[in-house]
C-alpha cells in the first residue's frame, strides 16, 4: 500500500489564511451595504428630527408627556431644572410627526383642490345667460343685436341655478321635466318634456328601498302611462258601465266593446295589446273637440295630448268645464257628453285604418319606429331595403319614451324614442349594459346591419365592458382605419 506524500506545513497555513481572508470579504460584503445603509437611516432620521421636532409644541414631547404623568414638574423653582426630571430622546419622532403632518396636509388638499375642480367644472356646463327682462323675443330665436335689450347682460350667478340638497329619498332624476317654475328671464327654458313621467319615475324609485342595476333597466323600460291611468278615470268616469247593452253591429255597441277593454287596463302601453291604440285615439278627438270651436284652425297646431289641460277641464278648475260646451251649437253640451262623442269619432277612424276587431287591434302596428336611411331612406325602390321598420311599445307619457307624429294618416307612428339605452353601474363598470336601435354596422349589406334592433325592440341589453382583453376575446374581427 502507497502513503500519499505529506503536504508541506506552509503551504497549509497559506490555505487557512486564505479562506479567513475569503470569508472576512464575505462578510464585508453583507454587512457593509446593511451598516450603511443603517447608518444613513439613522443619520437622516437624526436630521429630520433635528429640523421638525423645535416646531413641534414641547407639551407634545414624548419627555414632557412622561413626566406629566408621573407628576414631576420641569422647574422646582424660578430657573432650577427639576433634578428627578426624565430626559427621553426618541429617535425618529420627528420623521413621525412629518409624515402625520403632511398626511393632513394631503388629505386637506386633495378635498379642497378636488372640490375647487369639480365646482369650477360644474359652474362651466351651468352658466347660463342672463337676459333682458325687455328682450324683444324673450330667448326664444335671434334678433336684432344692435338694440342693447336683446344683447346677454353677461351670466347669471352660478349659486342662483337650481339645486337640491338631501333630497328626501335620496335619489335624484329628471325625465325631462320642468325643474324651475319661474317667470322669464329667470325661467332657464320655455321648453320641457312632459309633466307626467316624472310621477312615474319617482313612483318606481319609492316602491322598494335597495336599487339594483336590474331595478333601474326596469325603470328605464317601464311602458306603463301613469297619464292614461290617471285621465281615464276622470274622462269615463260616467261612461263605465252605465248603459244597457247594445245590438251587435252598431256604434253603441262597438262603443260599449272598446270601453269594457279599458275598464280592466293597468295603462301598459304594450305594442301587442289594443287598449293603447284605443287610448291614445280617444286622447287625440277628445282635445281636438275641446278645442277646436274656440281655436279653429289654431286647433292643428296641437299635435300632441295636453294632460294637466284635460284634467283641468274635467275637475272643472277655474270653471275649466266650460270648454266642454261647443258654443256654435243651440244646447249645452257637458264633458261627458264630448267624451262620448270623442270615443265614437276615434273608434270610426280606428275600424276605418285598422279593422273592426278592436279586440285584435295592436297598439305597435299603429306604434311604429322608422329608422331612416340618410341617403335611401326617401328612395321609392330602395325603402324598405334600407330603412328599419319596428313594432314598439311605450308612448308619449312614459319612461321607456316612444313619441308619437301627431299628424298625418299615421298620428301614433313613433317618431322620437332613445336610440341609445345604457345602464352604468359605478361600483362594477363591467357590469354596464347598454343597446342600440339598429346595428353595429352602417353598411346596408352587412350582417351586422341591424343586428341589435330586435334586442332593443324587445328590451334587451348586451354588456359594456371596459378591459380591452375581454371586447378583443369576444370581437369578430378588428376594423383598421388608415387616414391618407
Amino acid at each position: 500500500m502507497t502513503t500519499p506524500p505529506e503536504e508541506p506545513q506552509g503551504r497549509k497555513r497559506s490555505h487557512l489564511l486564505g479562506g479567513l481572508r475569503n470569508n472576512f470579504i464575505a462578510g464585508l460584503v453583507v454587512i457593509a451595504p446593511i451598516g450603511l445603509t443603517v447608518w444613513l437611516i439613522w443619520t437622516v432620521v437624526g436630521w429630520v428630527d433635528g429640523f421638525v421636532l423645535p416646531f413641534v409644541p414641547d407639551t407634545y414631547h414624548p419627555e414632557t408627556l412622561i413626566n406629566w404623568l408621573l407628576g414631576r414638574p420641569r422647574f422646582i423653582g424660578p430657573g432650577i431644572d427639576n433634578p428627578d426630571w426624565i430626559n427621553v430622546n426618541i429617535r425618529g419622532l420627528g420623521v413621525v410627526f412629518f409624515l402625520l403632518f403632511t398626511v393632513i396636509v394631503g388629505w386637506i388638499a386633495k378635498g379642497l383642490i378636488g372640490r375647487s375642480f369639480l365646482r369650477w367644472g360644474e359652474q362651466l356646463v351651468g352658466r347660463m345667460p342672463a337676459r333682458d327682462p325687455d328682450h324683444e323675443t324673450r330667448g326664444r330665436r335671434p334678433h336684432f343685436g344692435y338694440l342693447p335689450q336683446n344683447r346677454w347682460q353677461g351670466y347669471r350667478p352660478y349659486d342662483e341655478n337650481p339645486e337640491w340638497i338631501d333630497p328626501s329619498g335620496g335619489i335624484v332624476g329628471n325625465t325631462n321635466n320642468e325643474v324651475v317654475d319661474l317667470p322669464f328671464p329667470n325661467h332657464v327654458s320655455f321648453n320641457w318634456g312632459d309633466t307626467q313621467r316624472v310621477i312615474r319615475w319617482r313612483l318606481l324609485m319609492q316602491a322598494r328601498e335597495v336599487h339594483t342595476r336590474d331595478s333601474f333597466m326596469d325603470a328605464q323600460l317601464d311602458t306603463v302611462s301613469y297619464t292614461a291611468r290617471s285621465l281615464l278615470a276622470l274622462v269615463a268616469a260616467d261612461l263605465f258601465f252605465t248603459s244597457e247593452p247594445a245590438p251587435e253591429g252598431t256604434p253603441e255597441r262597438l262603443r260599449q266593446r272598446a270601453l269594457a277593454l279599458l275598464s280592466d287596463w293597468n295603462g301598459e302601453m304594450n305594442e301587442h295589446l289594443p287598449e293603447p291604440l284605443i287610448y291614445a285615439a280617444w286622447m287625440r278627438e277628445l282635445q281636438d273637440r275641446l278645442i277646436r270651436d274656440e281655436l279653429g284652425p289654431l286647433a292643428d297646431e296641437f299635435t300632441h295630448l295636453d294632460p294637466i289641460f284635460v284634467e283641468r277641464v274635467f275637475r272643472d278648475v277655474n270653471g275649466a268645464s266650460a270648454w266642454c260646451d261647443v258654443i256654435q251649437s243651440a244646447p249645452v253640451e257637458t264633458c261627458t257628453d264630448i267624451a262620448r262623442q270623442a270615443l265614437d269619432q276615434a273608434l270610426i277612424w280606428i275600424v276605418e285604418h285598422h279593422g273592426r276587431d278592436i279586440e285584435s287591434l295592436r297598439w305597435g302596428d299603429a306604434h311604429e319606429a322608422v329608422h331612416e336611411h340618410e341617403v335611401l331612406g326617401q328612395h321609392w325602390a330602395m325603402a324598405w331595403i334600407a330603412n328599419i321598420y319596428q313594432s314598439t311599445s311605450g308612448g308619449d307619457n312614459t319612461l321607456m319614451r316612444g313619441l308619437t307624429s301627431g299628424t298625418g294618416d299615421t298620428p301614433f307612428r313613433n317618431v322620437h324614442a332613445a336610440g341609445y339605452r345604457g345602464v352604468y353601474d359605478f361600483a362594477d363598470p363591467d357590469s354596464s349594459v347598454f343597446i342600440i336601435s339598429t346595428g353595429q354596422s352602417g353598411h346596408l349589406l352587412s350582417r351586422y346591419y341591424d343586428n341589435l334592433g330586435g334586442l332593443w325592440r324587445r328590451g334587451e341589453y348586451i354588456p359594456m365592458s371596459l378591459d380591452p382583453a375581454l371586447a378583443r376575446g369576444g370581437a369578430v374581427g378588428i376594423t383598421v382605419l388608415r387616414p391618407e
